[in-house]
């Protein structure tokens, strides 16, 4: 629960930026690893359609992150960071 809303305030810091803050490999980084662990600690608690829902709903975010972060730079490697949320491209 604590990784969720950590992701909600990267997503939150990320959108809110003016144009000259660029994000680093680091916070890329950062990103897909909460996202990851969210997926599999909602993993660990599959037992029903609720969990489901989360891990989809996680998985969305991350592919719309990684569309977003495509669009914002050039060399953002789209596949590397779904890999990296455990994501299928």
């Amino acid at each position: 629960f604590t990784d969720c809303l950590y992701l909600f305030e990267i997503i939150f810091s990320i959108t809110s930026r003016s144009e000259d803050q660029i994000m680093s490999r680091k916070h890329y980084i950062q990103a897909a690893k909460i996202i990851a662990d969210q997926i599999e600690f909602t993993k660990q608690f599959n037992d029903g359609k609720i969990e489901q829902h989360r891990i989809a709903a996680t998985i969305q975010i991350a592919r719309d992150l990684a569309d977003m972060f495509k669009r914002e730079n050039a060399q953002f490697d789209r596949d590397r960071f779904l890999t990296a949320c455990n994501v299928q491209a």
